[in-house]
């Protein structure tokens, strides 16, 4: 008999909780729940019953995953209504520097000079605006600012004549694109 009270015992403690909770977190004034200090909102946003993240990240032109990191938010994005969200602004370049892209024998080689030391970057590739991404890999520039790296091109783009190759600023999220043709 005791077993059969449990369960629902235990999801009225569960929806409980998650009440309160919720009720906390909108109390929460909205320097405490959106952005960090070092964040830069463009606006705050207030979720509405039934929203998304993706929906938001869509109709403001920020990546889902900028938007969840700038409001700490961890899988599954579970957004409340009333709730404020930082929408972050545009990130933009964290230094300048040189480099350059090939594409050859099926490999993508990028080098550059004037990075800044230990800068981390990811290496993206596409074949244009509305394909998607294949991410090739992560690297760091080295402690003399220069980087020199070569990756595979992904067996469904062996074939084409030509790539859109980004390094996407493992820190402020900027994006820097090169397209590139076969050799």
């Amino acid at each position: 008999m005791q077993g059969k009270r449990f369960l629902p015992r235990f999801m009225i403690w569960s929806l409980t909780i998650t009440f309160l909770l919720s009720f906390f977190l909108a109390a929460l004034p909205n320097s405490v729940r959106a952005g960090s200090p070092d964040t830069k909102c463009k606006e705050n946003y207030i979720v509405q019953p039934g929203e998304t993240i993706y929906r938001i990240a869509r109709e403001y032109n920020v990546s889902v995953n900028r938007l969840a990191k700038t409001n700490h938010l961890t899988r599954p994005y579970l957004l409340i209504p009333g709730q404020t969200l930082c929408i972050p602004e545009k990130p933009q370049p964290s230094s300048k520097f040189t480099w350059t892209v090939n594409y050859s024998n099926n490999q993508i080689r990028i080098s550059g000079i004037e990075f800044k030391k230990q800068h981390p970057f990811m290496v993206k590739v596409r074949e244009n605006d509305t394909s998607p991404w294949f991410k090739l890999g992560k690297v760091l520039a080295d402690s003399n600012g220069q980087m020199n790296v070569k990756y595979e091109v992904p067996s469904s783009l062996i074939k084409k004549s030509m790539l859109t190759v980004c390094l996407k600023d493992g820190i402020t999220d900027y994006l820097y694109c090169k397209t590139v043709f076969k050799q």
